[in-house]
């Protein structure tokens, strides 16, 4: 098992859900509404490295 995909990833977003409250059933949900909203986010530029020598 692959320690990101098991364990670090899932953990934080299980306890963020139960925190706020969502139900089980949908945090498979939220992981894919968080992986679109943070893929969405990226962009195709590279990063300014604006000041750096």
């Amino acid at each position: 098992m692959d320690l990101i995909e098991g364990l670090a990833y899932p953990l934080p977003l299980r306890v963020i859900c139960e925190l706020v409250g969502v139900p089980d059933e949908l945090v498979d949900a939220v992981r894919r509404l968080m992986n679109a909203v943070v893929g969405a986010r990226r962009s195709p530029w590279p990063r300014c490295r604006c000041g750096s020598r």
